[in-house]
């Protein structure tokens, strides 16, 4: 019997990690938007979403390579507010989990 996937907790930041049968089998999953943290900083990867709120989420300037940045969370965690091209942003959880981004140590900056 193979073991099942497992998810392990790392460090400060959520990072998941999918675990196979052998150590060699590590996978990192893409971070999205709903794991950024309040003060933390990243710059958009791609858009998962469908058709409707991705025409919302083009209108409002989240293409690729935009820098946003999380100004907060509500009590509940949802929903989150973003600092998106100078205008303050609130998105849904369940809509930033559809946004791959990239952390600033992925050498993606300027």
């Amino acid at each position: 019997m193979h073991p099942s996937p497992r998810k392990a907790y790392t460090g400060s930041r959520k990072e998941y990690f999918l675990s196979n049968k052998s150590k060699k089998g590590l996978i990192k999953m893409e971070k999205r938007l709903c794991d950024v943290i309040p003060g933390e900083r990243v710059k958009i990867k791609q858009l998962y979403s469908g058709d409707h709120i991705r025409r919302r989420l083009l209108d409002i300037g989240l293409v690729e390579n935009t820098e946003v940045e999380c100004i907060g969370k509500s009590p509940c965690g949802d929903p989150s507010a973003f600092l998106i091209r100078g205008a303050v942003i609130a998105i849904r959880r369940e809509d930033s989990r559809e946004i791959a981004v990239y952390e600033s140590s992925e050498g993606v900056w300027d």
